[in-house]
């Protein structure tokens, strides 16, 4: 199904009756990343993936890929879908948009599970990884697309989730190198909001991988002290969703009954 954004077709999915969860995927991803944790939640709630613009399905917006812009797409498909809040499900870039889509409309984020994402902005190393990538891009996308997926996993992931992730390559390598460009300066540039996550009010959990080669343990125990927000840490490295979905599905049952 589509609705229409910005004079674009936008992507999404829904299925299943009771209280909504959002589902947002990362980076490179696309919505297709929660079919096995939506197919296990479908007797409890309405289930809901987006590809966000640029990303899956959807074509790249007009304008930058800002999270705040990504946020207002958000925003829109829930005003479509009546404007009931939501409970956000989000992988890494994901959860900077249920960030700022937190920031910018607050009463429709019933609650947040955040999964190996971070409030914090980029550092200054992260930025100028970003500023490099933007420059691979342009003459090496197919290479940058699948380096940048690879090194999300952990060697053990890479052997034991080989086939899902080279379909998730596949389906990244769709991508444009319009598209990559708008979503990277987009990630560079977000700001750090963790203010917004300390202040929201309703249910927050934060799951991390132990091994993640983005978040250190270290930096994902911080985040939780700062900002008051519950967390479980998994084994594994970046790609939680596909190496814990049971944990995932577990952890969104209990913030439902919340």
């Amino acid at each position: 199904m589509t609705f229409l954004f910005d004079n674009l077709n936008i992507h999404f999915t829904q299925s299943g009756q009771g209280p909504m969860v959002l589902f947002l995927h990362g980076f490179l991803e696309d919505h297709t990343i929660w079919e096995e944790i939506g197919a296990a939640l479908r007797s409890h709630c309405q289930v809901v993936g987006l590809d966000l613009p640029g990303h899956g399905q959807s074509p790249a917006l007009n304008q930058s890929h800002s999270m705040e812009q990504y946020a207002l797409v958000v925003e829109q498909l829930l005003m479509t879908l009546g404007g009931h809040p939501a409970l956000i499900v989000c992988h890494s870039m994901g959860g900077y948009v249920a960030l700022a889509l937190a920031e910018k409309a607050p009463h429709l984020v019933l609650g947040l599970l955040l999964v190996n994402t971070t409030p914090d902005q980029d550092h200054k190393d992260r930025k100028d990884n970003r500023n490099r990538a933007l420059r691979i891009v342009k003459t090496q996308a197919n290479a940058f697309v699948s380096m940048a997926i690879e090194n999300l996993c952990t060697p053990q992931c890479r052997e034991r989730f080989s086939s899902e992730i080279n379909a998730l390559k596949k389906r990244a390598l769709a991508q444009n190198v319009s598209s990559l460009t708008k979503t990277i300066i987009g990630l560079r540039d977000r700001q750090d909001r963790n203010d917004i996550l300390r202040a929201f009010e309703g249910p927050k959990q934060l799951i991390m991988g132990r091994q993640d080669p983005l978040i250190p343990l270290s930096q994902a125990k911080q985040i939780a002290r700062q900002t008051d927000t519950k967390i479980t840490i998994v084994d594994g490295g970046h790609m939680s969703w596909l190496e814990h979905p049971q944990e995932i599905v577990e952890q969104i049952k209990t913030l439902l009954a919340r």
